[in-house]
């Protein structure tokens, strides 16, 4: 996937994502992320835990759409909370 680097501090060049990162923060909570080749900027796509991770789970192997659905909005609301959490106590 090409990615251009566009934070305000980034270096707005262009570069092909292959993969993300993964580092463990303690707690079960893992950050997702990537960065920047050029400059280091880091681009955080998402926070787990384990019971995001278990839902994340249980996603792949329903085949109801609807319990698919509600289950893909509790895991946005829930990673929306633990990234609010996370960052918070990072400050």
């Amino acid at each position: 996937m090409l990615v251009t680097c566009d934070a305000k501090d980034g270096c707005k060049k262009e570069f092909d994502l292959d993969r993300f990162e993964v580092e463990k923060l303690g707690n079960g909570i893992e950050k997702t992320y990537f960065k920047c080749p050029h400059c280091g900027k880091e681009y955080i796509a998402f926070y787990t835990d384990k019971d995001i991770r278990m839902k994340q789970f249980r996603i792949r192997k329903l085949t109801s759409l609807k319990k698919i659905n509600k289950l893909k909005k509790e895991i946005g609301n829930d990673m929306d909370n633990l990234r609010k959490r996370v960052e918070a106590s990072t400050k």
